[in-house]
């Protein structure tokens, strides 16, 4: 018991002193928040391996690099000549900043989702993520947020773009801490500390 109690106000404190780190230092929140709900749009009309079909949409990395990286696509998929990882192949595909289509989209909507995609990379973005509860259903993306600053001083940060209603629920309060927010654009860390 007095372990979990020194943990406990050991957390504490590594949260209190970190706390004034995780702040929304983004001039344009509504810049931002636009680019990452155009992006979801499109990101969801993506062709998605049907090994993932039914679970996950397409997601992105790199663009911190100032590049695209897509994963889950039916972009380039050959199920007989893929390595297999683990059960699945996420079948991640780098650099398709570079391509003139992806399967799902149309020419100008693909140019919208690498516009926006670039936005995001510019405001400290590294890649895209997807939030599932118990009941398996896609709940929000969220965004690993300004990696190579707040691994040095503690948990991952994400950014979300998010209704009052979703952080509400006791889901999203057993994964997330939300530290910081600006309209609907939230700050949050994991609450497993991971």
């Amino acid at each position: 018991m007095r372990k979990n109690k020194f943990i406990l106000l050991v957390f504490i404190l590594v949260m209190s002193s970190c706390k004034n780190e995780y702040v929304l230092d983004i001039d344009n929140v509504s810049e931002l928040n636009n680019a990452i709900l155009e992006s979801e749009k499109y990101m969801k009309k993506i062709e998605v391996l049907p090994a993932y079909y039914s679970r996950y949409y397409a997601e992105f990395g790199d663009l911190h690099l100032g590049k695209i990286g897509l994963l889950y696509s039916t972009l380039n998929y050959d199920p007989n000549d893929s390595i297999q990882e683990g059960r699945y192949n996420p079948n991640w595909q780098s650099n398709v900043d570079t391509l003139q289509n992806v399967p799902g989209l149309n020419p100008e909507e693909w140019k919208e989702l690498k516009r926006n995609l670039k936005i995001l990379g510019k405001y400290g973005i590294y890649w895209s993520e997807q939030e599932y509860y118990n009941d398996g259903k896609f709940q929000f993306y969220y965004y690993l947020y300004k990696s190579d600053k707040y691994n040095k001083i503690g948990p991952r940060a994400f950014l979300a773009v998010l209704s009052e209603a979703q952080t509400q629920t006791r889901d999203f309060k057993s994964r997330f801490i939300i530290m910081d927010r600006k309209d609907n654009l939230y700050l949050l860390i994991s609450s497993d500390r991971n």
